[in-house]
């Protein structure tokens, strides 16, 4: 009882729930959910910073990561971060990511981004195990305390249906790659590289990326833990394909085009 009260995190809050809730116990059940609450409370509490992370703090103004769900946060962030600078940066990788020809080189390349914007609080890398599927594609460990998220990615310009993508999100993802107690948080991450549309589940009606990780992301919400306890998935879209609009009309002549002929009287 004792180790289990000291063990910080969910599995072991949760363990103490269940130990309340078994008839067995049912003469401690208040007490133990007693002592549940406690640890509950202990566990909210953050962990504390190091003198050099409050330096650090002062002169970059980045806090470090001290817990799982701290590090997913940061780690969507930075995904943002790079999906934004795709499109709207002025000076941006996005025609090298598009040509990427397989998930190694998107692999390669989102390390190299993720880490451009780690600022010493994270660290992504890949393992050999990926080859053996023994390990989700990429790894982003914090530097200030054990935890770690899964980041899976799938290379949009391939086969994979909307039906695949959600299999490795169910499965692969949160599933086989969050057992570790130090690694309960993942993301899927999606790249598009050309113009391809996916059939939506049910109806088979034809859906955009943006809608396809709209679904995606709404069925990560509901996934809350797998076979050893508590976990949290997100989902995440880089676009890298840009549509060729030099062929288009000019919507803004033909606006003005418009807008003129209304103002001209009819001829009688």
């Amino acid at each position: 009882m004792s180790a289990l009260l000291a063990r910080p995190g969910a599995d072991a809050y949760h363990a103490m729930q269940r130990l309340a809730d078994d008839p067995v116990f049912a003469l401690r059940s208040h007490r133990f959910h007693e002592l549940a609450r406690g640890k509950a409370e202990r566990d909210a509490e953050n962990p504390a910073w190091t003198a050099a992370e409050v330096v650090t703090f002062e002169r970059q103004f980045t806090a470090p990561v001290k817990t799982g769900e701290d590090l997913l946060r940061l780690v969507m962030g930075v995904l943002a971060d790079i999906a934004q600078n795709l499109t709207k940066g002025d000076a941006t990788s996005r025609a090298l990511l598009e040509r990427a020809k397989d998930e190694e080189e998107v692999q390669h390349w989102l390390v190299e981004q993720m880490n451009a914007r780690a600022h010493g609080r994270f660290h992504a890398f890949r393992e050999a195990e990926v080859a053996l599927g023994h390990k989700p594609d990429v790894i982003a460990a914090s530097t200030s305390a054990p935890c770690q998220v899964a980041v899976e990615i799938k290379h949009g310009g391939k086969s994979w249906s909307a039906r695949d993508l959600e299999n490795t999100l169910r499965t692969q993802l949160a599933e086989d790659y969050l057992k570790e107690e130090s690694r309960r948080h993942g993301v899927l991450v999606i790249t598009h590289h050309r113009d391809r549309r996916w059939q939506r589940i049910g109806d088979n009606k034809p859906i955009s990326f943006s809608d396809l990780i709209a679904w995606l992301s709404g069925i990560a919400a509901t996934i809350t833990e797998n076979a050893v306890g508590q976990i949290s998935v997100q989902c995440a879209g880089i676009d890298a394909w840009k549509r060729d609009t030099s062929a288009d009309p000019p919507k803004a002549t033909e606006a003005k085009a418009k807008s003129r002929d209304r103002r001209r009287p009819v001829a009688s």
